[in-house]
């Protein structure tokens, strides 16, 4: 539970702020469960062990729904029922173990919650140092690469679903459990796949180990799918080929029409050049034109000046 509120506030960092603060409330949460009504229907250790499962689930919820913003930005898209086998949550859960959750600590807490709650030695042992012999004596998971812990009447259901647990395929090849779902569907021979021929219109399913055999087997029907698919193949290219040549077409002649604008353009352009400049050479002509009859009047003028007053 705590590796987990702790994804929900971060991915990347684990800080001592944000993980105490947490790891305060599920302690205090796991060891306030009270003592047992002997009336009540809920007297059952397990029914009890199953209730304080349910309350840490509860906070989980809680704390999930407060950090919403937050687990936007996060990136952390697994609930906490889907935790198991999820990388980003296994890595957490070893960081957190390794920094806040030392294992004599949570021996300790596991201890005083199960004295609380199995007040009538349901699940553990009612004497001291009874010995090996004791139902309940703590054991190792046997299997290699597994790191649990529990009492011993529980290991056989932990062996179930014990991840590193050896199982043997009827394929003969031996792997951890946890290793099966790869097994099956990418190593065993015995697993179903496509025929390789599929994209040329071969249905059949068969396992993986026959099929070098069935190639061989159907090597007929085989090139009939191919010859058919060759058919439908050089029916398309002739299409292509078609749709090419009339676009090469339609081009061509968006290239002429585009050309002969072109130069309609141009000769347009000549032509209001050649106006302009004609424009031009009439507008020099009529301001000489008026300069010369300007610099006769005022030559007209000195000239009156000079005339003497009758």
């Amino acid at each position: 539970a705590l590796a987990y509120c702790t994804l929900l506030h971060s991915t990347t960092d684990l800080t001592d702020a944000v993980t105490l603060p947490l790891k305060k409330s599920i302690v205090d949460l796991v060891i306030s469960q009270k003592p047992p009504d002997e009336a009540s229907s809920e007297n059952s250790a397990v029914r009890r062990m199953e209730n304080l499962r349910k309350a840490l689930e509860n906070f989980v919820e809680k704390e999930r729904s407060d950090t919403m913003m937050r687990r936007l930005l996060s990136g952390i898209d697994f609930s906490f029922f889907a935790r198991h086998g999820r990388q980003e949550f296994m890595d957490r859960a070893e960081e957190v173990s390794q920094r806040f959750f030392l294992q004599q600590e949570l021996e300790a807490i596991a201890g005083l919650v199960i004295r609380k709650i199995d007040t009538k030695h349901e699940l553990h042992c009612d004497r001291r140092d009874c010995g090996t012999a004791c139902k309940f004596v703590r054991v190792t998971c046997p299997n290699t690469g597994c790191t649990e812990s529990m009492s011993h009447t529980y290991i056989k259901h932990h062996d179930k679903s014990c991840p590193y647990k050896t199982v043997l395929c009827e394929c003969g090849d031996v792997f951890p459990l946890h290793e099966q779902p790869h097994h099956l569907s990418s190593v065993c021979p015995f697993r179903e796949v496509k025929c390789p021929f599929e994209g040329m219109g071969c249905s059949k399913i068969i396992q993986a180990c026959d099929i070098e055999r069935h190639v061989s087997k159907d090597v007929a029907s085989h090139l009939l799918l191919a010859v058919d698919r060759m058919t439908e193949y050089e029916s398309a290219i002739r299409s292509l080929n078609s749709k090419v040549s009339k676009l090469e077409t339609e081009n061509e002649a968006l290239t002429k029409a585009l050309a002969s604008s072109k130069e309609v353009s141009e000769k347009d352009i000549k032509q209001v050049l050649a106006d302009l400049n004609k424009a031009n050479q009439h507008v020099y002509k009529f301001e000489a034109s008026h300069k010369k009859e300007l610099r006769q009047i005022q030559n007209d003028l000195k000239e009156l000046k000079k005339k003497p007053k009758q």
